[in-house]
């Protein structure tokens, strides 16, 4: 009989953070040099932009685009969305901008995060025509004076700044979201052999889980 308990993802992501609580979780280029980032780092960027997430409207069930290469903030994005009970609803950078229009229509998503000026430039020319997009999260640039669009770091500092236990808030609202939960939202261009709709869920088995 099996009896490894049936842990969530957001639950893997803080017994991991405070199990191993590794110095290198992860590495990023910075001015053309890597750099380390901690473990209990990427859980305050996680908790911080959690609480940007929720105060844009972001809760249980609502999807959110991320538009971006691989890349840590992508990662972050993701824990956070999933400690809200959010749905992550992805983009492969390549998409032109017909195929991104058909499936931010598609999944009816509330706001998206993007990587580069060039992915940028994708949103903002379909922006118009996709009201359903309340904001745009830029993790590289952004347009200073349009309110439809946040800078990555002007949104961690401003958050951080406004005094709540981001880190406790988080530790204490990722693990209610259920293992039943919808955590990703496939559309025809992306699903290549997978049903349409929402897909996967936040339920992993202990023993078949890879900690980070």
């Amino acid at each position: 009989m099996d009896t490894n308990p049936m842990l969530t993802l957001n639950e893997l992501f803080l017994q991991a953070v405070d199990k191993f609580d590794k110095p290198d979780a992860f590495m990023t280029k910075i001015a053309g040099r890597y750099q380390n980032v901690a473990s209990r780092e990427v859980l305050r960027r996680v908790a911080t932009l959690a609480v940007s997430l929720r105060s844009w409207g972001i809760g249980h069930g609502d999807r959110v685009a991320i538009l971006a290469e691989n890349r840590l903030e992508w990662a972050v994005t993701d824990y956070a969305l999933l400690g809200l009970g959010a749905v992550v609803v992805p983009l492969y950078p390549t998409l032109l901008e017909p195929e991104i229009e058909f499936i931010l229509r598609d999944s009816a998503a509330k706001g998206i995060v993007v990587s580069t000026g060039v992915q940028l430039r994708k949103i903002l020319n379909l922006r118009a025509r996709i009201p359903a997009i309340g904001f745009i999260l830029a993790m590289e640039n952004g347009s200073p004076g349009d309110p439809g669009i946040h800078r990555w770091q002007e949104t961690a500092t401003t958050e951080a700044e406004a005094g709540e236990d981001l880190v406790t808030w988080f530790r204490e609202a990722a693990p209610k979201v259920k293992g039943e939960d919808e955590i990703a939202f496939a559309s025809e261009p992306l699903r290549r052999g997978v049903p349409a709709g929402l897909i996967g869920r936040i339920h992993v088995s202990e023993d078949r889980a890879g900690v980070p």
